[in-house]
């Protein structure tokens, strides 16, 4: 059953007070790939600056044991493209299969230091597992991830844990625990922010991070 549509084909530059931005690309992969490694092709359509219609191709090579969410990052993707309206490319592997009967979320690696708290997932799983910071000319901005609950953890609270892959300075690929305490009563949309998340997450790449809590199922109606 994937979790996520097919990879969209689409490579366009992302313009920003008339300046292009980074172009980000969600790459699926399933967990086998992750798990053993692999080498993908990520084929990017584009138009040359005379009009041409064109493919531009990107090898991924995937190692083994790679974290869902691992980023790849090509700098001065505009010249490897041939197309200066691209600055720099991050292609994201997103998993693109569930495995059954798997405890954690599935397409992660071992987790490290992990909080004894447990998750209460009787909705669904975490939906979005991505977290990259999002680079505008060479700083990082605040990163925005969704924290699905259920509306009944919505109406008495609750406690979930927020899994945040993450590539450490030293170029070991960990796992960091963010608590989220929801209070009774806590309504969809409601945000937790996280300034100096940077430090936090002991990764000077990541500014602040907002999770933001979304209802992830429907409640009967009731009077």
């Amino acid at each position: 059953m994937p979790s996520l549509p097919s990879v969209n084909h689409k490579f366009t530059s992302k313009i920003v007070n008339g300046k292009p931005a980074i172009i980000q690309r969600f790459f699926p992969v399933t967990s086998h790939e992750l798990h053993v490694g692999a080498t993908k092709v990520l084929e990017v359509p584009r138009i040359m600056p005379d009009g041409r219609k064109d493919t531009a191709i990107l090898e991924i090579e995937i190692e083994p044991n790679t974290l869902e969410g691992y980023t790849y990052h090509f700098q001065g993707a505009g010249e490897y493209l041939e197309n200066n309206k691209f600055q720099d490319v991050h292609v994201v592997l997103a998993c693109s299969d569930v495995k059954p009967h798997q405890q954690q979320q599935s397409c992660t690696a071992p987790i490290h230091n992990q909080s004894p708290t447990t998750v209460q997932t009787n909705s669904k799983p975490y939906t979005n597992y991505k977290f990259t910071s999002k680079m505008v000319n060479g700083k990082p901005a605040t990163v925005q991830r969704f924290l699905p609950a259920t509306s009944h953890e919505l109406h008495i609270g609750a406690t979930k844990v927020l899994k945040i892959p993450r590539i450490m300075p030293d170029g070991r690929k960990d796992i960091a625990i963010l608590e989220i305490e929801i209070e009774p009563d806590t309504l969809e949309g409601y945000t937790h922010h996280f300034q100096g998340a940077g430090e936090h997450l002991e990764n000077d790449k990541f500014q602040d991070v907002h999770v933001v809590i979304t209802r992830s199922d429907v409640a009967p109606s009731n009077d």
